[in-house]
């Protein structure tokens, strides 16, 4: 049986979580609404995502580089720059600092991360399923995210992942 959070018919009955965890970049990755601003924009899609955040009771933003150290920006907001580590490392430490905050909700597709925030006692939820569940159902106006890309692509495009899986698979895995 998963661990991760599964999406459900009654999604507008269900209650936030009181605290999630998002790591940022994987959210505008993840999510093809985001994704789409991003593509022109990254701040443009970061704001959009604290905007859909905004009601949310307790929310901590992990975002890579900067400078290292946590910004409150409104009550119950957090940003949380890492730098010179990852936004995962961040989160990771978040979550060994406080074991007394529970429950938490991290919305990551990093399967590492998902596995290490498990360990500490967090739930996890891809964003797509984060934004389904949790955001379209509380603003019925805003279109549903776009999962899919619908181009195909370009030959560059499949060099480029395909080198990027290779080298995964050449690196030694942990034991």
């Amino acid at each position: 049986m998963s661990a991760r959070v599964k999406p459900s018919a009654s999604n507008s009955r269900r209650r936030p979580p009181p605290c999630l965890l998002l790591d940022v970049q994987n959210c505008l990755h993840g999510i093809g609404e985001l994704q789409r601003i991003a593509g022109s924009n990254v701040e443009a899609a970061r704001r959009q995502l604290y905007q859909a955040c905004a009601r949310f009771p307790e929310v901590w933003y992990f975002l890579d580089g900067g400078p290292a150290g946590d910004e409150l920006q409104a009550p119950g907001h957090t940003w949380v720059r890492s730098g010179c580590v990852t936004a995962d490392e961040a989160l990771v430490d978040w979550l060994q600092r406080h074991p007394q905050r529970r429950p938490v909700l991290t919305i990551s597709a990093d399967r590492d991360l998902g596995m290490r925030a498990r360990g500490l006692g967090s739930r996890i939820m891809e964003p797509v399923d984060f934004w389904r569940r949790y955001i379209v159902t509380a603003a019925p106006q805003a279109p549903p995210p776009v999962v899919e890309q619908h181009r195909e692509l370009n030959p560059c495009e499949v060099d480029h992942w395909l080198r990027m899986f290779e080298s995964r698979r050449d690196e030694p895995s942990d034991p």
